[in-house]
């Protein structure tokens, strides 16, 4: 168990209303998780826009997504269109996708020793669930390649 944590946890991301700012050199941050931290936190005070739920709940997974990647000690990705992609406002929050690349989902699996097939299929459901088309057939669409032949 990392400290910080709950018993049973890896990591924890906690969630505030407040503005972070973490120092002079800074303007905002939408969250913070340091690399190999087990905790960090996303800040919902600028994911707010016009009223639509639906875009305030993506924005608040995609930046609590890429924050946990962090404490899975995960950089941010330059190598493809991905979620751990650096990110400096709502624009570039909003074009990234909510899945990782390929290098940072094997980068997961390794630290995790989580099930692929497994894991995307129940990340595939939770898209479904939620309305976010463009991640569920992301998921599904990989869960479906690497499921072995039957």
């Amino acid at each position: 168990m990392q400290p910080g944590c709950p018993r049973g946890a890896a990591a924890l991301a906690s969630l505030t209303a407040t503005d972070l700012w973490p120092g002079n050199d800074w303007n905002f941050v939408f969250g913070q998780g340091a690399l190999g931290s087990p905790t960090g936190v996303v800040s919902l005070h600028r994911l707010a826009g016009p009223p639509n739920e639906k875009l305030l709940l993506l924005r608040t997974i995609e930046i609590a997504t890429h924050e946990t990647g962090h404490l899975f000690d995960i950089p941010h990705c330059t190598a493809y269109e991905c979620c751990m992609n650096g990110c400096n406002s709502l624009d570039e929050t909003d074009r990234h996708p909510l899945a990782f690349c390929p290098e940072c989902d094997a980068k997961i699996w390794l630290v995790s020793g989580m099930d692929p097939v497994k894991r995307y299929r129940l990340l595939a459901e939770f898209a479904k669930a939620h309305g976010f088309e463009e991640a569920e057939e992301t998921w599904a669409a990989s869960a479906e390649k690497l499921a072995p032949a039957h």
